[in-house]
């Protein structure tokens, strides 16, 4: 078990860096420099995408349309006409509580499984 978590660590460990190197490299490119343009849109861009803003003389304005209400996402009946940004936020949310429930749920496992070899 335990060299099952170092490899784990080191894994981890790795991919981190990888995207930290990634990023930074990017960063640091001289196409970002010379205000050329991205390829990789931003969180605005995204969002405009999405429908939750739309563009005004005055800048992005929150419509009522885009507006939700967490009972239009959450709970036993939900709205069938919401922004498309407000499903993919309920659905990410739903991932990370299933994310965050499975690692619990390993932790639990190797307290015990630790616990009852000592």
């Amino acid at each position: 078990m335990r060299n099952f978590r170092t490899a784990s660590v080191a894994a981890t460990t790795a991919l981190a860096l990888t995207f930290a190197g990634t990023s930074v490299a990017y960063a640091d490119s001289e196409d970002r420099k010379d205000g050329r343009g991205s390829t990789i849109p931003t969180s605005s861009q995204i969002g405009k995408e999405w429908g939750a803003w739309t563009d005004s003389e005055d800048g992005p304005v929150v419509e009522d349309e885009n507006k939700v209400t967490g009972t239009d996402l959450l709970g036993s009946s939900v709205s069938d006409d919401n922004p498309e940004w407000a499903d993919n936020w309920r659905d990410m949310t739903y991932l990370g509580i299933a994310g965050s429930t499975i690692g619990s749920i390993f932790a639990g496992l190797n307290w015990l499984n630790f616990v009852t070899t000592r």
